[in-house]
């Protein structure tokens, strides 16, 4: 009795702070802004930024600070809400931290093979120190991928990216690294998910995961098949091996296709993307955006699972981020507010 008291407030608690998200109208006036300050002195106004931006002068604002600000504090709702939930399933809850390990990780990976790792050392996220099993200095020191694996030799993540060592070679194969390491992530967690919950929510769970590796799935195809012009084998390859709604035959179909217009006429035809009004060439990364905020929108409201209600709603916290961190390089470059708003997915 008294855990479904708390996994009711949990959910009360997410469903709060969904409540309090950027609306339609506060992006439609943030895209108008001129400078990054702007967009600070607007947010520093809104109910969801207030106390996160209080102690950012909006004057000397950068990017990076802002965006870390936000990070940090997603984050901390991470945090409590799975602290409050005093009987969840550590093995699932740990989830969120394994996911911004790997990403930092990659990161890591990048800056060493463009040879820039004094970059990630100044960008790196400082607040996940105390959380994470990594050493994050030790990793943003690493000068090379044998240097790389020392740091994580006691973790998970050391078997699935030993296989990528080239005798003292300091570049690797960066996208065969991130699919190896997203491959053991999203299957783990599949697993996880079907032995600690019941029917119901293993379900939603599953559903949702499932759905996020196909997008990201399609989002592999269309972005190196007609930005980089790579070969549909090469891309297979890359390639998160778990399937669920895009079959293999409709996988080969869209790899054929050639340019953005062809790959836009041909994505109605998949099942995440028959509701969704406009896909032009220039709103695919924007329709698979919507298609993630849609279905998670729709399980934070309609769900009465904490684990599930917690997932969706770090989801769409992640979405925000992007959505704010797009606004903000899109004002910098001076970019025009239709652009910037295309990129946008309310939800």
């Amino acid at each position: 009795m008294l855990y479904n008291f708390k996994s009711q407030a949990i959910v009360a608690k997410a469903r709060a702070i969904y409540g309090r998200r950027l609306t339609e109208d506060d992006y439609k006036q943030l895209v108008m802004k001129t400078s990054v300050s702007e967009v600070c002195a607007y947010l520093k106004n809104t109910d969801r930024y207030s106390k996160i931006l209080s102690s950012v002068n909006e004057r000397t604002v950068h990017r990076g600070q802002v965006e870390n600000l936000i990070r940090r504090n997603n984050f901390r709702i991470y945090e409590k809400l799975y602290v409050y939930d005093n009987k969840s399933n550590d093995d699932f809850y740990t989830y969120y931290l394994q996911k911004v390990q790997i990403k930092e990780i990659l990161n890591a990976i990048m800056f060493i093979n463009a040879g820039k790792d004094d970059d990630y050392i100044t960008s790196f996220p400082a607040f996940l120190m105390a959380h994470s099993e990594i050493d994050l200095i030790k990793l943003a020191k690493a000068n090379t991928f044998d240097e790389l694996l020392g740091v994580i030799k006691n973790t998970r993540y050391y078997k699935v990216l030993k296989p990528f060592a080239k005798n003292g070679s300091t570049k690797v194969d960066f996208l065969a690294c991130e699919k190896a390491l997203y491959t053991d992530y999203y299957k783990n967690l599949l697993e996880v998910i079907q032995k600690s919950y019941g029917k119901k929510t293993a379900a939603e769970l599953r559903q949702a995961i499932l759905m996020k590796v196909d997008l990201y799935n399609i989002m592999a195809a269309f972005r190196m098949r007609v930005m980089f012009n790579i070969e549909p084998e090469k891309i297979i390859s890359a390639m998160i091996p778990i399937k669920n709604k895009v079959s293999k035959k409709q996988m080969d179909e869209l790899l054929e296709l050639k340019t953005a217009k062809e790959m836009a006429e041909q994505m109605p035809a998949l099942a995440y993307f028959k509701d969704i009004p406009q896909i032009h060439s220039g709103s695919i990364e924007a329709s698979v955006r919507i298609t993630r905020g849609k279905a998670f929108g729709h399980l934070l409201r309609k769900s009465a699972s904490a684990p599930v209600i917690v997932y969706a709603l770090l989801e769409l916290l992640e979405t925000e981020t992007q959505n704010v961190t797009t606004i903000i390089e899109g004002v910098r470059y001076s970019i025009t507010p239709d652009e910037i708003e295309q990129m946008i997915v309310t939800f």
